[in-house]
């Protein structure tokens, strides 16, 4: 699915109210693919801040997940 919205022009750099981006969403659930196709698309989505002052890989829980952001 989200190969197919960014094939339709998904801008994955907006960010909601509280600053975060989809890679930010991804993080915080543990979504693997979704944060290795996002990285993939765009290595700037990892240096994009929240409101909290935290990148996408800070929203990580598992350090499983903070492996594919390094």
């Amino acid at each position: 699915m989200v190969n197919l919205l960014l094939s339709y022009g998904a801008k994955p750099e907006l960010q909601d109210s509280d600053g975060q981006t989809a890679l930010h969403k991804a993080c915080e659930n543990n979504s693997k693919n979704v944060i290795t196709t996002l990285k993939n698309f765009n290595q700037l989505l990892l240096n994009i801040k929240d409101n909290k002052n935290r990148t996408p890989i800070d929203c990580c829980k598992i350090q499983e997940t903070k492996s594919i952001l390094s």
